[in-house]
């Protein structure tokens, strides 16, 4: 009986460690997610203050430059900032959300200096729409310094950041004032990257690797309109090679599913274990 009471204990002790030990590696991996995003986010106000004072020296096209460097990085964090919807609203909406009127009070952020810069390439505005933008996006900054998010919260928005590629981000409409509707799509593909990185310890070999074996076939597509570090306009862009990265994009959003189910399940593991080990002490 002693030896049974014995085994029954380190058993207990055994899953306690288990469950204490995985929910430390959730903890790290988000965190450093986390903190990446933070550094993304801090880069993109940096591109914007370069775009300022290129916009105040009169170095026009170096600043549309900036503007483009400055939105990937902002667009590689989107999965996170989505997690928000309200937030990303003062940064980033999709122009589909934006009022019809550019001279709306409504009309603000990234669009709103894209608008300027590329269609009416007036300096005056376009400072006063970037000085605007990075003021909302310390109000971002600070917001997110103070969250806590679990890599759960990440895989959950994923299937539906891949369909946001699709419907925004290919159809061109999104980007339709800069065409950097391709820089774009790789700055989206890189954040899911971002997220799968600290999470694929937890999740099966086998969909980690057909998930970056689809990433890497989008990338190569995405390659032949690059020089440089900037991409060609979205207008460049193959009808073939479109219906290519809307297949893959496709084939993405449904492996993401299925790693999202993965790591629901592994969730609700932990939550049933946590929860019988508490009944268990009291």
């Amino acid at each position: 009986m002693k030896h049974i009471l014995l085994c029954l204990i380190l058993l207990i002790a055994s899953s306690i460690s288990s469950a204490q030990e995985a929910n430390l590696a959730h903890k790290v991996a988000t965190q450093k997610y986390f903190n990446f995003s933070i550094e993304r986010l801090k880069n993109t106000e940096e591109y914007l203050e370069r775009l300022l004072h290129k916009l105040e020296a009169g170095q026009t096209e170096a600043a549309k430059e900036d503007y483009i460097k400055a939105h990937f990085q902002y667009e590689s964090v989107r999965p996170l900032i989505l997690l928000f919807p309200n937030l990303n609203n003062l940064v980033d909406s999709h122009l589909e959300q934006l009022p019809k009127d550019h001279n709306s009070l409504g009309f603000v952020g990234f669009h709103a200096l894209e608008h300027e810069l590329f269609v009416k390439q007036d300096t005056v505005r376009s400072l006063v729409e970037t000085q605007k933008l990075i003021n909302n996006l310390r109000v971002v900054i600070e917001f997110m310094k103070k969250q806590e998010i679990t890599c759960f919260h990440l895989m959950n928005i994923l299937p539906v950041f891949t369909q946001q590629i699709i419907n925004n981000k290919l159809s061109g409409h999104d980007s339709i004032y800069s065409e950097s509707g391709l820089s774009e799509i790789a700055a989206n593909l890189e954040g899911i990257q971002l997220i799968i990185d600290q999470t694929k310890g937890f999740l099966p070999k086998n969909l980690v690797a057909e998930l970056t074996q689809s990433e890497d076939n989008i990338y190569k597509i995405l390659a032949q309109y690059k020089k440089d570090d900037i991409h060609q306009p979205f207008s460049t862009l193959k009808t073939s090679d479109k219906e290519a990265i809307y297949e893959e994009t496709q084939h993405l959003s449904e492996l993401l599913i299925q790693l999202n189910t993965v790591i629901q399940n592994s969730s609700q593991h932990l939550r049933f274990r946590s929860a019988t080990h508490k009944k268990r002490d009291a």
